[in-house]
């Protein structure tokens, strides 16, 4: 117990210290192949920090051939957007208002309302889609013809982020470059270093470095993130949780935590933008290509299933959650929005997990 537990504190560490990289690192690399400021926080981010939780339905789905091996790979297909659209909501209107004294705009949000509505625009048919298709019957044709369209749906989604105008600007230097000019080289003399060190601020970092930095946090977080999972998964069996309560919660809330903690770097440094944006294209991915897995490689079929209720229950509120969003961004007439409608997600989380609880899936059986 204590073993698992000291393993949880340090693969947490491990995660924040990948996001910080990786949102230092993925703005600089904006910067350097001048992208639009959507493409970088609702694709490269999101998908980048999406990779922890896209990687176990691919390897249950593919490698594992069990039943039950099936069941986790579904439960973290859905639970991810279920994840995204509450806690991360949740956890990034917190972060507003604990950084409220320091940001320009208070305790609201400055969001490119376009770029938000885009996002849950593409979010909500597709995933609707992917829902509706499961009471299809086994082997429809209307399964392949959604999955197609998903995945099409995806490609005109990075298209269109892509083709904006304007671009990613960023003032703190690369933390690479910061290591570069702040480790002592025992061959060079105190004036070098002082020259290397004025330099990190005036010039750009190269191309290279900001791609090495991105590829070095994704490892950190996919490491860490599954440390996390693995941790969290001996905890839950030694409390005698059930694997349904693990796929639809636990894990999901380990996979994502990428996500929470990049989108509160940037809420704090102000980009609200790409905070939202990380959030809001991961849940785009998150609807289209690991669905399609499910969709084509299990029965995607969960009425009269053990827990059936509980996914559907699951996706219903994580498409619920997304309107409340879009709504509220779309309709709203002043040039900042509030963040209430993400803290509600809090709310949303609370009433899935009673509802697991109240009807005995916390237990394993």
């Amino acid at each position: 117990m204590v073993a698992d537990l000291f393993l949880l504190g340090v693969s947490f560490l491990v995660i924040i210290l990948g996001a910080e990289l990786f949102t230092n690192g993925v703005e600089w690399l904006g910067v350097r192949l001048r992208l639009p400021e959507g493409a970088v926080g609702s694709v490269l981010a999101a998908v980048g920090t999406a990779l922890p939780e896209t990687v176990i339905p691919f390897v249950a789905l593919l490698f594992f051939r069990e039943a039950n091996s099936h069941e986790i790979g579904l439960g973290a297909i859905l639970g991810a957007p279920f994840m995204l659209a509450t806690l991360a909501f949740a956890v990034t209107a917190a972060a507003v208002w604990i950084y409220r004294r320091r940001r320009e705009a208070g305790a609201r949000l400055v969001l490119d309302r376009e770029i938000v509505v885009r996002d849950f625009g593409f979010f909500l048919p597709m995933y609707a889609a992917a829902i509706g298709v499961s009471f299809a019957p086994i082997g429809h044709w209307a399964r392949w013809a959604v999955a197609v369209a998903l995945l099409g749906g995806y490609v005109l989604y990075v298209w269109l982020n892509f083709r904006e105008s304007g671009e990613t600007r960023k003032t703190e230097p690369l933390m690479f470059n910061l290591v570069w000019a702040y480790v002592p080289l025992v061959w060079r003399n105190p004036d070098a270093h002082a020259e290397r060190r004025g330099a990190v601020g005036l010039t750009p970092p190269r191309l290279r470095a900001c791609v090495g930095q991105v590829g070095v946090a994704l490892c950190l977080i996919i490491g860490g993130a599954y440390q996390f999972v693995g941790a969290t998964r001996e905890l839950t069996a030694m409390l005698g949780l059930s694997p349904l309560l693990f796929t639809l919660i636990v894990a999901p809330i380990a996979t994502e935590l990428p996500e929470k903690l990049n989108s509160v770097i940037w809420v704090r440094q102000g980009k609200d933008t790409l905070a939202l944006g990380n959030i809001s294209g991961a849940m785009v991915f998150q609807s289209t290509f690991p669905v399609t897995l499910g969709i084509l490689l299990t029965d995607w079929h969960f009425q009269g299933m053990a827990g059936g209720n509980a996914v559907m229950l699951s996706a219903a509120i994580a498409l619920a959650s997304a309107a409340l969003v879009l709504v509220t961004v779309r309709l709203g007439k002043a040039e900042t929005v509030s963040p209430w409608p993400l803290a509600v997600g809090l709310v949303w989380w609370l009433v899935f997990l009673g509802y697991v609880v109240s009807s005995g899936m916390g237990s394993a059986a």
